[in-house]
């Protein structure tokens, strides 16, 4: 049984609640879901109130955090209605694609000492200024009283949000179903996945390339494709993202050529049990392609999502090794492992082999379970499942150490 992996919309003012959002972040992190963050976006094409609002819609659930600023009003030309922040119209947005909003709004009696609307009036030059500041200090009012009505909570400190935050999450992916069952795959049916695992020097610079062919089996047309992610032994995000390059591109697509690019693009820490029983934190990189124009239902696209990294996997030319892997939440007919050594290097027969494991750190056996093949002069390692071979919320792992040979 798989788990679905959802997009959570974060919505808040920036400037004074940047600690609070990135506790957030890690909150939803730590669920397997998707944190969707706005600061991880880059520029777009998009004004920037159309690209919040379609996010917002396009994510699963929002989650909103309001303190003490009312934030960016979007004047009528850029979209907004000169009164509305731009945090209201996500949370609008949410609403209006019927998304649950989780409300957390800051406890009045905690001390606060980060900006306030109110503290700006000091601040004002003109009767004008002045104005506007009071006007926003009765928007946010309104606002929060709006919320109110709202599944929502207080909170004081960044580490007492994330708390409250993953309770509430938990419980809504419990009641929703999203823990525990079959991911729909959003209206796609997934045919085959394919990863390509390219280790390109001793020095660990990396390409994964993941190939995906699905169809779409619903009655609407569908632009957003699968969510996926993948993991790095890199405890920084930071440090990660600045290595790291991700594109998508289109391989065949019924209908006629198509463009792609990834979304919701996010790095963010987790941490995980390794074989040995020890924890290591570790950075899972989470994307979601969108397709323009849209698949219609019945289409068939073939896509592929290259992540490609600098320094990364030097670690699979030391004694110890290192690892490699796949796994999908989703129901696939094929899903297939590659994995090549480069120039001048081979994998070591000796220190290779393959194991499966469970998100809880399980170990389970699979019957008639199809073998790894090493060919191409041990240079190349391929595992391929279909069919009933491929069992949801298993990982199939290799550790494989890479060796000078010719």
């Amino acid at each position: 049984m798989a788990k679905r992996t959802l997009g959570v919309f974060i919505s808040s003012t920036a400037t004074d609640l940047d600690e609070h959002r990135q506790k957030v972040f890690g909150a939803v992190m730590r669920l397997d879901q998707v944190p969707v963050d706005m600061r991880f976006f880059g520029a777009r094409p998009d004004t920037p109130l159309a690209e919040c609002r379609r996010l917002a819609a396009s994510s699963d659930a929002l989650v909103v955090i309001v303190a003490h600023r009312y934030g960016w009003v979007p004047s009528p030309a850029e979209g907004g209605d000169g009164e509305k922040s731009i945090t209201w119209h996500e949370v609008d947005a949410a609403l209006a694609a019927s998304r649950p909003v989780f409300a957390f709004l800051v406890d009045p009696d905690h001390p606060w000492t980060l900006a306030r609307e109110q503290d700006r009036l000091v601040e004002a030059q003109t009767w004008t200024e002045a104005q506007e500041i009071t006007r926003a200090v009765w928007s946010l009012r309104r606002f929060k009283q709006a919320l109110r009505a709202m599944t929502r909570d207080l909170f004081s400190t960044p580490d007492d949000l994330a708390s409250k935050v993953t309770s509430s999450l938990a419980r809504w992916l419990l009641d929703s179903g999203a823990k525990g069952t079959v991911s729909p795959a959003y209206g796609l049916s997934v045919l085959e996945i394919s990863q390509d695992h390219r280790y390109l020097n001793d020095g660990g610079d990396f390409e994964l390339t993941i190939t995906y062919r699905v169809r779409n089996t619903s009655e609407r047309s569908v632009s957003l494709l699968l969510p996926d992610s993948t993991s790095f032994l890199v405890a920084d995000p930071r440090a990660l993202e600045v290595a790291t390059t991700i594109r998508c591109a289109i391989r065949e697509a019924s209908g006629g050529p198509v463009s792609i690019a990834p979304e919701q693009l996010s790095f963010g820490v987790v941490r995980t049990q390794k074989v040995d029983g020890t924890d290591r934190a570790l950075t899972r990189i989470s994307w979601r392609p969108r397709v323009i124009p849209s698949i219609h239902p019945g289409g068939t696209v073939t896509y592929a999502c290259t992540i490609a990294t600098k320094g990364t996997e030097q670690a699979a030319f030391s004694a110890d090794g290192s690892f490699a892997g796949m796994g999908t939440p989703y129901p696939v007919g094929r899903l297939a492992l590659t994995c090549r050594a480069p120039a001048g290097y081979r994998i070591d027969r000796t220190h290779f082999r393959t194991y499966l494991r469970t998100e809880d750190g399980g170990a389970p056996e699979i019957a008639g379970l199809p073998a790894a093949v090493l060919t191409d002069g041990d240079r190349t390692v391929t595992w391929a499942l279909d069919d009933e071979a491929v069992h949801i919320l298993v990982d199939y792992l290799m550790r494989l150490r890479f060796v000078p040979g010719p």
